[in-house]
């Protein structure tokens, strides 16, 4: 199976091969312009650029998914994204437990929030922004963005923990409560990809 990934960012590239399923192959992609534009130009116009671009590196892929939480809240719900296929899982698998969904893209916080409460989980949702861990892991400064990831770990009480980004999942240490992004986001697409119904962002 091949699955074209579209990240806003190199960095996010190691965490995503690492996290792939066996016989799941990948290509990537980095757009961060249009990360910049749905900065500072959001609205309908970045919306369709994004689903035009996902419709393109679907070419010869049997997937396609966008890495980026700002995106996620921003593509239409024909598109994957990993945020939107974990607030699924979350949605079919933690119903009753209380969740806390962490992160470090704090510019993404809304985007995060509204997708996890529109998927309508049942769970008991927390959105727990990792402060300063994004500007540890920018700067290099990895050890320190990883006693950061850590440490919310440990504080929370909940049942499960969504890792959003790549970086945090790799920093969690072992932990029945969690649930790292890439990893469960990449082998739910290949999941549901080789089932014979139609997925969002296939073609029909």
């Amino acid at each position: 199976m091949r699955i074209s990934l579209l990240h806003m960012s190199d960095k996010n590239i190691p965490y995503y091969e690492a996290a792939a399923p066996a016989g799941v192959f990948l290509t990537h992609f980095v757009r961060s312009d249009i990360l910049y534009r749905a900065m500072t130009q959001p609205g309908p116009g970045v919306a369709g650029e994004t689903g035009l671009y996902m419709r393109r590196i679907m070419a010869g892929a049997d997937a396609a998914l966008i890495t980026c939480s700002l995106l996620s809240g921003i593509a239409g719900p024909e598109v994957n994204s990993a945020d939107r296929l974990l607030a699924d899982l979350v949605a079919e698998e933690a119903a009753g437990l209380r969740v806390d969904v962490l992160f470090t893209t704090l510019v993404a916080e809304d985007a995060i929030r509204a997708l996890f409460t529109r998927e309508r989980t049942g769970a008991d949702i927390r959105v727990v922004p990792v402060h300063e861990a994004r500007d540890h892991f920018v700067a290099g400064d990895i050890d320190r963005h990883d006693a950061l990831a850590r440490a919310a770990i440990a504080a929370s009480d909940a049942d499960r923990i969504v890792l959003l980004q790549g970086p945090l999942a790799a920093a969690a240490p072992q932990d029945p409560r969690v649930i790292r992004g890439p990893e469960a986001a990449l082998a739910r697409l290949a999941s549901l990809s080789a089932a014979p119904l139609p997925l969002r962002g296939h073609r029909a």
